[in-house]
């Protein structure tokens, strides 16, 4: 019987020690599901990164691209605004310098046509640099309706009142030289 009792204690040695084995591998094979998973979330974040990254990156680069573009050409507009003001403001002084025309002079007719092309260069520019505002604004907006001309023959009476002076002071200047031309002659 101790034969019996030794191949009993070793059979339960060898159960201990594998019931100790097989507790050793649940605890192993515990770790290593939780080290499986939490590869598994590593996994996810990654693709997640990956996606992210690629799917965003394109984006911010065209909208950079896109706000560069934008601030380029806000800078060509303020500088071609700058440019404008400063024109005007030249035309401006132009006119303000303008004398007065001496009724007497003999040379009224060399400075009325002197202040002449002024005041239509100065006009000129102006027609030319309130379209060019009047673009600028509808860009800025986002909003560009159709061009509709303005006909020639649509004028305020202000403007028409000019238009019949400047045509008219020539022809009268002409007339009073014509006059005076004739009235040295005949005496």
């Amino acid at each position: 019987m101790t034969g019996d009792i030794q191949i009993q204690s070793t059979l339960d040695e060898k159960m201990t020690s594998a019931q100790d084995e097989l507790s050793k591998l649940k605890t192993k094979q515990s770790q290593l599901e939780k080290e499986k998973n939490k590869l598994e979330k590593l996994k996810v974040k990654l693709e997640k990164l990956t996606d992210g990254k690629s799917n965003l990156q394109p984006s911010i680069n065209k909208a950079i691209l896109s706000l560069e573009s934008e601030i380029e050409s806000n800078h060509r507009m303020n500088e071609e605004l700058s440019i404008l003001c400063d024109k005007l403001k030249t035309d401006y002084q132009k006119i303000s310098s303008i004398p007065e025309p001496d009724i007497e002079s003999p040379d009224l007719e060399n400075q009325l046509d002197k202040s002449l092309i002024v005041v239509e260069e100065s006009g000129s520019d102006f027609k030319k640099a309130m379209h060019r505002i009047e673009a600028f604004s509808q860009i800025q907006s986002g909003d560009i309706p159709a061009v509709a001309s303005k006909s020639k023959l649509q004028f305020n009476m202000f403007e028409l009142v000019k238009i019949g002076f400047y045509a008219g002071l020539p022809i009268a200047v002409l007339a009073l030289a014509v006059i005076i031309i004739t009235r040295l002659l005949l005496k």
